[in-house]
């Protein structure tokens, strides 16, 4: 070797042992006083010690305060036993203390499940009378992945992945020294090598593998890691009743957030890149980008998709048949497990003018593609949705033929926004709370209001998400019912159901204060300004704030920041004035907490009625107004705008308990349930209609045909529960036929036939009388529907 290049080397090597130091150089004493500080922090975390973790943080923000304890509440709530380590790798001055960067690795571990979680953080340290003190923390977002290209080889007959990446990313900020990558923790990292060649030691944990680099990254590097690894995917959703990957014979499917292959550990970590595929040659590939390269060889199939698009991959591989259209620029398409056409027309049109509207309504669509891709339901199990970015996995249970479920749909689209583009900083009230306000948008887009209000609070058999499903399964309940904008990991299923219920009509009440143009617009503005970012509600407040001019955080405070719903209570008395007209003064009084809301005000009369509105902002107050008429009743919320108590939902808790129970396959232990819930409310239809439902399930069709009849009766002309009053009859018609009484099985479908066409109700009735008469009498077919293919065709959600 020569003489220079050794020095140059030897200088690298100092340099290289030295720069992790310099800026610990120029801050000794604090430096060394900020080590300790959080060498003692994380031993509290260990220590399980949550008023010494307090103590760690500046507060004199009891906002702050709230969310530290309920972070590590919940931390300590879901794990037994943590373990930490950190590095601290440099200090900058900042304008009050030092920006301290921090390598920190946290293992959470329970009985049955284990944790790890690893990130370069940003803890903002001051100096208080009585010591350091953490003002604020932030992960890192010290590295962007430029590019990734992926070569990906299926043995599908034994489930192996082997996967080759090569990852282009460049640094953002200085400071650190390791890159961070997650990997699906069945799949075994083989090799790392850098650009020129030369290995790379690394580490592997769980679904973290991390790759030391001796000197601190500065601000512009450019690094590029090549990453083999192989193995068979470990899937850790199956404790949750789902999966969203798979590798077999039929099919192979993964999402982004499985991990599938190497993906920067931080919030961005969407890029550009290439991924070749070697597959089956009777498998058909699906995933984002455009198809750049397809070759054949023995039995196999190679096949390259280019992304140009930054995106976080995902892909399917099926015997998919399949159509795409070009809607306004964007390729959407439906790829189906079986070859009908016509399945695939009706989801296709349907899905190509959501988009369309969609698009228009946020201003612009971020992907390339969208498709709809399914998967066997069998292998989905519970699994409802899972929206990618530029592609939707759906259980064929879910794209059934003739049957647009809008809103479950419309949801897993609107993720294209809310949770793929943006990304909710507070639990899930972003990303599941404005994936289901898009629903009811473009349910009421395509629907009509009434049809979204309706929803809105009752619900649907198929997608139950909405004021009732809080009302039975969250209000009230402890541990359930908490605020929807808290962080809490050991409620995760709670604060996704909360999103979607209480956060969704939450949303559509601000709607209704500020104006739809101001709220649309808010949003546009966010999905803009924060696209790949993380978004938290103050963004969102100060967004509404801003467009509406109104102070809007007694709104949020109530809504989103405490717990539990209002309930009011109205008493009026009416009396005749000297000049004829009619003097009704109106009492409300809050029962629960105290709420700040508008509500509208129906006056009735025997013929003529009146619209009237109020602000109600105390426990109990006093109004009154003039009519016309005399008026017969007085309706508070008439058409259900506050997400609040009535007497309905005050006693439906145990059919809530029940329900829960047949979630859990405890059918015999919900009837019980059920059954005491009807011995104390006898004329409850819901009640009748849940255990009629159970019964079907046992295949006990004459009980169940004895509720769905006390149901019919129970119901009456309640419009708020027609949605599944057509499911009952339709479903009692089944058990008629199953005990053999076809002509009172023909009379249940004919009352549906009776009443407005919801979720192709008409269709279906039509359909099984079609097959009954045909059984009756072989001529009745064609007397009944002359052409029923036509019919279902027409099938659209509530009836389109």
């Amino acid at each position: 070797m020569k003489r220079a290049t050794k020095i140059l080397l030897m200088a690298g090597v100092v340099l290289c042992l030295l720069q992790p130091c310099v800026l610990q150089a120029q801050y000794p004493a604090e430096f060394a006083e900020i080590e300790q500080f959080f060498t003692l922090f994380h031993a509290t975390i260990e220590n399980r010690d949550l008023d010494r973790i307090i103590q760690h943080y500046d507060r004199s923000s009891p906002e702050k305060t709230d969310a530290i304890v309920n972070l590590y509440s919940s931390y300590f709530a879901t794990f037994d036993t943590i373990s930490c380590q950190f590095r601290l790798s440099a200090l900058y001055p900042a304008e009050i203390g030092f920006e301290a960067v921090v390598f920190q690795q946290i293992e959470f571990r329970s009985p049955h499940h284990n944790f790890l979680t690893s990130h370069w953080k940003t803890f903002f340290i001051i100096s208080k009378p009585d010591g350091w003190k953490i003002k604020s923390e932030q992960i890192r977002d010290y590295i962007i992945p430029l590019n990734t290209d992926l070569s990906i080889y299926l043995d599908t007959k034994n489930r192996l992945l082997t996967g080759t990446a090569t990852l282009t990313v460049s640094v953002t900020r200085s400071g650190e020294n390791t890159v961070i990558m997650q990997l699906n923790p069945g799949l075994k990292v083989i090799g790392i090598v850098d650009a020129n060649g030369e290995k790379r030691s690394f580490r592997q944990r769980g679904s973290l593998v991390t790759v030391d680099f001796g000197p601190l990254f500065n601000k512009g590097d450019q690094i590029e890691l090549m990453v083999r690894y192989r193995g068979v995917f470990v899937n850790e959703n199956l404790e949750r009743g789902y999966s969203q990957l798979h590798i077999g014979d039929s099919i192979s499917f993964a999402s982004w957030i499985t991990n599938w292959y190497p993906r920067i550990n931080g919030k961005n970590t969407k890029s550009t890149g290439k991924i070749t595929f070697d597959v089956p040659r009777r498998l058909n590939v699906v995933c984002q980008g455009k198809l750049t390269g397809y070759t054949t060889y023995n039995q196999r199939a190679v096949v390259t998709h280019t992304i140009a698009t930054p995106h976080d991959f995902s892909f399917a591989a099926s015997e998919y048949i399949h159509s795409i259209r070009d809607v306004d620029g964007i390729s959407v398409g439906v790829y189906l497990l079986n070859n009908d056409s016509e399945r695939m027309n009706f989801y296709l049109d349907r899905v190509s003018s959501i988009i369309g509207y969609l698009k228009n309504l946020y201003g612009f669509y971020p992907y390339d593609t969208y498709y709809i891709v399914e998967i066997p339901s069998e292998i989905g199990g519970s699994l409802g949705g899972s929206s990618e970015q530029g592609m939707t996995f759906f259980p064929e249970k879910t794209l059934k033929s003739g049957y647009f479920n809008f809103p479950l749909i419309c949801h897993e689209m609107g993720h294209s926004w809310w949770g793929n583009t943006v990304h909710s900083r507070e639990s899930n009230i972003i990303d599941e709370g404005l994936a289901q306000v898009t629903a009811l948008l473009c349910i009421e887009h395509f629907l009509g209001t009434e049809t979204m209000r309706e929803f809105l609070k009752s619900g649907f058999p198929d997608f139950p998400e909405s004021a009732f499903f809080y009302f039975l399964l969250q209000a009230d309940r402890e541990g359930r019912d908490i605020s929807i904008a808290c962080n809490r990991i050991d409620k995760w299923m709670e604060l996704h159901m909360l999103a979607e219920t209480k956060g969704a009509f939450a949303y559509i009440m601000l709607r209704d204060l500020i104006g739809n143009d101001h709220f649309i617009s808010g949003l546009q503005n966010i999905i803009r300004t924060h696209a790949n970012h993380d978004v938290s509600l103050a963004d969102l407040q100060r967004e509404w704030e801003m467009l509406s001019g109104q102070d809007l955080d007694w709104f949020f405070d109530q809504w989103f920041y405490q717990s539990g719903a209002p309930e009011f209570l109205l008493t009026y008395r009416s009396n005749r004035s000297s000049d004829g007209f009619y003097l009704t003064q109106c009492q409300i009084r809050q029962s629960r907490d105290v709420y700040r809301v508008r509500a509208d005000i129906l006056v009735q009369g025997e013929e003529e009625q009146d619209h009237l509105s109020f602000w109600i902002t105390e426990k109990e107050m006093s109004f009154q107004f003039e009519t016309p008429f005399e008026p017969c009743n007085v309706i508070f919320d008439p058409e259900y705008k506050i997400l609040r108590w009535t007497d309905y939902f005050k006693h439906i808790e145990t059919l809530g308990d029940a329900l829960l129970l047949q979630h859990l396959g405890k059918d015999e232990e919900a009837l019980e349930l059920y059954q005491d819930f009807l011995n104390e409310h006898p004329d409850n239809w819901l009640g009748h209609f849940y255990i009629a439902n159970t019964y079907l399930i046992q295949q006990d069709f004459e009980k169940a045909r004895e509720h769905y009849e006390i149901l019919e009766e129970s119901i009456g002309e309640n419009p708020g529960f027609k949605l599944h009053m057509t499911q009952a009859y339709l479903r009692l018609g089944k058990s008629c036929e199953a005990l053999n009484l076809p002509y009172d099985a023909l009379n249940a479908y004919n009352k549906v036939l009776s009443m407005d066409n919801i979720a192709g109700s008409h269709e279906m009735a039509q359909l099984y009388i079609a097959i009954l008469e045909k059984k009756l009498d072989p001529n009745a077919i064609e007397k009944k529907i002359p052409n029923l293919a036509a019919l279902w065709r027409r099938i659209w959600y509530f009836g389109f």
